[in-house]
């Protein structure tokens, strides 16, 4: 015999299928979740949909045992804290400068003989 938690789901798997793509979507587009924001996240979505837990309740976010199943049952899901990224490297990111990298590039491209143990550097 197999023990039977269904009677203490809080979400359908739809449901939790809906919020881990959610995570992975917003971790595609350069803003990744943190444990707390999913957590809040996932009580958020409970509380408009769902019967939840009363230390949800309390707490305003989800338990820490419910994170730890849905992450075990999501394992393509990485949460972690994002790193800082400072000014100049966040506004440099531009257009002009990416097509300035890769005209250099490619000049450095046509003449292989010069570079051609440094590619795996760039």
């Amino acid at each position: 015999m197999a023990p039977n938690y269904a009677c203490r789901k809080v979400f359908s798997e739809n449901q939790e299928k809906a919020l881990a793509d959610y995570v992975l979507t917003c971790s595609k587009m350069c803003y990744g979740q943190t444990v707390i924001n999913t957590r809040k996240l996932a009580y958020e979505m409970a509380n408009n949909n769902c019967k939840i837990p009363e230390n949800w309740q309390t707490n305003k976010e989800a338990g820490r045992e419910w994170f730890l199943g849905f992450m075990s049952r999501h394992a393509e899901l990485s949460l972690r804290q994002p790193e800082g990224c400072s000014l100049s490297r966040a506004t440099s990111f531009n257009k002009h400068n990416v097509g300035l990298f890769f005209q250099k590039f490619g000049k450095s491209v046509s003449e292989p003989w010069k570079f051609l143990q440094r590619y795996k550097n760039l």
